[in-house]
């Protein structure tokens, strides 16, 4: 229900910035970055209550001040979410997705579980180029680069239908969405929200107080169009306990206050001076520097 990312990285070397924190269910995970002869390295913290082994620090103890996930040292560690009593993280290079923590319903992805007390490997997304993890209250959805969204646990909430359902323990594709493609997911207590590369919102799950967005108050069990907000152009949707948020931004094609001229695309008159000292940098790093401009430009700006 609670996760954080600030870019991703190829290698262990890679030099990039940032921090992770999931909440719920009274336990917190954190990944920090620190530097130790010149090399990056991102650790995984997890501290509160440690019930079902949901810190992965091979107990149930609660801790009162963050540990380091140890099992899980050597691994670059890019994105952590937490849900009640269940944590998945996530490696920087998004070939590698750890579960731990209550397994009941089969919300660990690892198969018939009860309780792992340390980080268990879910195998069936290893490989799979993921880019973001979430967890509910008794299920988890993953999203991977290309585009499609896998989930497991609690049959009602992961947005399969009834063909699928017996292996809900395991990661499965989201039929429904796989002629979509999927830029990012928002994870809510019981509900779902998947964000398209067209601006279009799908939205399954728990329906109690209207939080699907789709004009009445019953569940849904697979995805669907949230038609409201069709042409809105959205760009970023959250998902709370029982309320939804999704923000829009206007199209490219229209003219903003006072220009002078239309947005165009093309090529450039002449080649930028940075063109040179960017031109061999991977589009994982291009969007790490992107992310940390942003950031810096929002701290040096903000009112």
């Amino acid at each position: 229900m609670g996760s954080w990312d600030m870019g991703t990285v190829r290698d262990r070397d890679d030099q990039t910035g940032g921090g992770s924190a999931g909440r719920g269910g009274g336990a917190v995970g954190v990944w920090v970055q620190t530097l130790s002869r010149d090399y990056n390295r991102r650790k995984l913290f997890t501290f509160g209550s440690g019930d079902s082994g949901r810190l992965g620090q091979r107990s149930t103890a609660n801790k009162m001040l963050p540990e380091r996930v140890t099992a899980l040292e050597g691994y670059h560690i890019g994105q952590v979410s937490c849900g009640i009593n269940h944590t998945l993280v996530l490696s920087s290079d998004g070939m590698s997705v750890w579960s731990f923590g209550d397994g009941d319903y089969g919300k660990l992805g690892t198969g018939p579980c009860t309780v792992k007390s340390y980080p268990q490997k879910v195998e069936q997304l290893c490989n799979k180029g993921i880019k973001k993890v979430g967890c509910g209250t008794q299920f988890s959805v993953v999203l991977a680069k290309d585009g499609l969204v896998y989930t497991f646990g609690q049959e009602r909430l992961i947005g399969l239908p009834d063909s699928l359902l017996k292996n809900h323990n395991r990661p499965q594709v989201v039929p429904a969405l796989e002629g979509v493609f999927v830029e990012d997911i928002a994870v809510g207590c019981e509900h779902v929200l998947v964000l398209s590369s067209t601006g279009d919102v799908y939205a399954w799950g728990c329906n109690c107080e209207g939080q699907l967005g789709l004009g009445h108050s019953s569940p849904v069990k697979e995805p669907t169009l949230v038609t409201g907000l069709q042409g809105n152009n959205v760009r970023q949707i959250s998902a709370g306990r029982c309320h939804s948020s999704a923000w829009t931004t206007p199209s490219p094609s229209v003219k903003a206050s006072g220009a002078s001229a239309n947005l165009q695309l093309g090529l450039p008159q002449s080649i930028p001076p940075q063109y040179n000292a960017l031109k061999d940098c991977s589009p994982d790093v291009l969007n790490t520097r992107l992310r940390v401009l942003y950031h810096f430009s929002d701290l040096m700006y903000k009112s």
